[in-house]
């Protein structure tokens, strides 16, 4: 197996955690008011997270098409 093929594997089950803890996060929220200015975000910027996110995802799409 390739280590492009192993790395996809990991990114792709560290995907399905984060996703999985949004969700827990998310009713948890639901689950109690936030107060707007109280950092619930626990010191992450989200706009950064978003944008490290998309930069890792177009460069696991151009290793896909080279690799097709």
């Amino acid at each position: 197996m390739s280590a492009i093929r192993q790395a996809l594997i990991k990114l792709d089950s560290a995907v399905g955690r984060l996703e999985s803890s949004t969700n827990g996060l998310e009713a948890s929220v639901e689950a109690r008011q936030q107060d707007m200015f109280n950092g619930a975000n626990g010191g992450v910027n989200p706009a950064i997270v978003a944008q490290k996110l998309d930069s890792a995802i177009q460069k696991v799409e151009q290793v896909l098409k080279e690799t097709a």
